[in-house]
């Protein structure tokens, strides 16, 4: 988890990260990562889009 944060230090830039964990069993271990704010919602977007083509999931969730 640490490399994705480090990789990509540059598109989260100074946003606030956070990363939980979740063991499901068998299934392995699981991370989520919540990252923002954004001043719009065409930042994240990018940022999902950009992170999906190096094959991480991604999906954008407003408070």
């Amino acid at each position: 988890m640490e490399t994705l944060l480090i990789r990509h230090a540059a598109k989260f830039g100074q946003r606030a990260t956070r990363v939980d964990e979740a063991v499901l069993g068998n299934m392995g271990t699981f991370y989520r990562v919540n990252v923002g704010p954004f001043a719009d919602k065409t930042e994240p977007e990018r940022l999902c889009g950009s992170l999906r083509g190096e094959g991480y999931d991604c999906l954008v969730v407003t408070n």
